[in-house]
């Protein structure tokens, strides 16, 4: 899949097109039973990437307020999901205060290691 996106230089305002690689589910479960040189099929890669994301969505709902919680997926990339309690907060379009009710914040982390890895 590839997707074109137009970006605007600053001073001159001419436009030019950076391509942008995008890798869909799909195309990853392809590469990966690709490179697994036929010890499974793409069902089954398909089949641990879904569970693999149910088994992540799971352990990330269970943050609250007296836990955090971490899931590293790999060497270098780890995703957090933390509890954040109701409170108070502007409302940027009008200025008022509202109650924000509580929620789950969810991150992910990349690691150095990762970035170089990637830049080499």
């Amino acid at each position: 899949m590839l997707i074109l996106i137009l970006f605007y230089k600053k001073k001159k305002g001419e436009k030019f097109i950076m391509e942008k690689i995008t890798m869909n589910v799909r195309e990853l479960t392809k590469a990966i039973a690709g490179t697994m040189e036929g010890k499974h099929s793409q069902k089954e890669v398909k089949t641990f990437l879904d569970t693999l994301e149910e088994v992540v969505k799971a352990q990330l709902a269970q943050a609250n307020e007296t836990a955090s919680v971490e899931v590293k997926l790999m060497n270098g990339f780890s995703i957090t999901s933390d509890f954040v309690a109701e409170h108070e907060a502007r409302n940027p379009q009008d200025g008022s205060t509202i109650v924000a009710p509580a929620k789950k914040k969810v991150k992910a982390k990349i690691s150095k290691v990762f970035k170089d890895a990637v830049n080499e």
